[in-house]
């Protein structure tokens, strides 16, 4: 149970990393990273339900010796979270500033949490599939490469990156978002090849 503990510690770090480092910016960039991080929050909890309901139906399919079904069920999944994060995401970039005048009134905070929602809307995507493959992997066995994964898009990709978006470039909140738009894209293209390499042979029972 570690990896799995040591994964959830590790994303939830990035993402509380670039909460601190909006700090940085000002008050008003902190409020508005809030705003924009809960909605993303909101919209990811369809797809970690999903990974809940994966990683069973992957380990069933296992426990079957049916590897072709741990497969299906697997990208049948990853399927259905990018449909609902492609709904979701459209809304955010389509209507950010209401989505953003749920949580707050202050024109200054809606102002720059426009953009931060903005971009939260195309991370949807990258965020959902690597949960719900995070969950897949899980269900046939695999723990550690997620954590490594995770490693590396969140500590050696996403922060340095966003680091260098917001203060070298002057991007401010929106460079850390960028950040952790690549990072994950990066991750959820990981946990997606790995996934791919892993049923493409006989998976045994554990």
């Amino acid at each position: 149970g570690l990896p799995l503990g040591l994964t959830l510690v590790i994303e939830v770090g990035g993402f509380a990393g670039n909460s601190v480092f909006v700090g940085w910016i000002s008050e008003q960039a902190m409020a508005a990273h809030q705003v924009a991080l809960t909605l993303a929050s909101t919209t990811f909890m369809m797809s970690l339900g999903i990974s809940a309901a994966v990683s069973v139906r992957v380990g069933q399919a296992i426990g079957r010796q049916d590897t072709q079904g741990a497969r299906s069920a697997g990208f049948a999944s990853i399927l259905l979270s990018l449909i609902l994060m492609a709904i979701s995401a459209l809304l955010f970039m389509i209507s950010p500033e209401s989505l953003t005048r749920i949580l707050t009134n202050r024109p200054e905070v809606i102002k720059a949490a426009v953009p931060l929602v903005f971009i939260a809307g195309l991370f949807q995507l990258s965020d959902g599939i690597q949960a719900v493959v995070i969950g897949a992997l899980q269900g046939a066995g695999e723990r550690k490469f997620p954590m490594w994964a995770n490693v590396f898009g969140h500590y050696f990709i996403a922060i340095p990156l966003g680091l260098l978006l917001a203060f070298h470039f002057n991007l401010g909140a929106a460079g850390l978002w960028y950040g952790m738009l690549v990072g994950l894209t990066i991750v959820a293209v990981l946990l997606t090849i790995k996934f791919n390499q892993m049923t493409k042979t006989h998976l045994e029972r554990l």
